[in-house]
Formats: C-alpha cells, sequence, structure tokens
C-alpha cells in the first residue's frame, strides 16, 4: 500500500500557500478492495492519473464533501472507476476521497 509521504511532490507542488492538499484531483483507476462499512477503496490508479500513477492507493471516503453518497457497495474488485480526491491524509492514514464513479469501460 502507498503511504501518502512516499509520493514525491516536487518544489512546485508545494510552492504557493496551501499545497495541492487544497485542490480537488481527479483520477481513473481499477478497485483491487472496497470496504463499504470502513468507507474505504483501494485503488491501483492508471497511468495517466497524475502524481498517484501506477500506484496502490487507498482512499477513505468517510468525511467526503460532495452532494451525491458515496456508494462503496456498489464497486466490486476489478471495476473501473473515477476518484475524486483531496491530496491530504487523514487521521486513518489514507488519502481524503470525495467521490468514486464506476466507468463504462473494464481493462
Amino acid at each position: 500500500m502507498l503511504e501518502v509521504e512516499d509520493i514525491p511532490l516536487g518544489e512546485d507542488a508545494s510552492s504557493y500557500d496551501g499545497g495541492v492538499s487544497t485542490v480537488v484531483l481527479r483520477g481513473t483507476g481499477t478497485v483491487v478492495s472496497a470496504d463499504a462499512e470502513e468507507m474505504t477503496a483501494e485503488i491501483a490508479m492508471d497511468e495517466d492519473s497524475g502524481i498517484l500513477a501506477d500506484r496502490e492507493v487507498v482512499f477513505d471516503f468517510s468525511s467526503h464533501t460532495e452532494y451525491l453518497p458515496v456508494m462503496l457497495d456498489s464497486v466490486q474488485p476489478g471495476d473501473r472507476v473515477e476518484v475524486t480526491y483531496f491530496y491530504a491524509e487523514n487521521s486513518r492514514g489514507s488519502l481524503c476521497g470525495e467521490s468514486i464513479v464506476p466507468t463504462s469501460d473494464r481493462p
């Protein structure tokens, strides 16, 4: 599992007030596992998913601020999804997920 501190941000990412933790980011990938009770999902991110490209990342959706509910019981391992998230670690050591939406394309 990827630890947040393992992701290199570079000088430009932290050169402005707030850093990247205040920006909503988006990426696509494949569900490795999902836990509806814990509100977490581990996603194998695609190669074109920015700073998380080609990594397996755990997202925690328990504190999401989106208006739509996060339905983790509707995603299964192997499903393709689009994830929006904040690049910030929460108290459980996961990235703060905002939304997870199944996509129609399969690997």
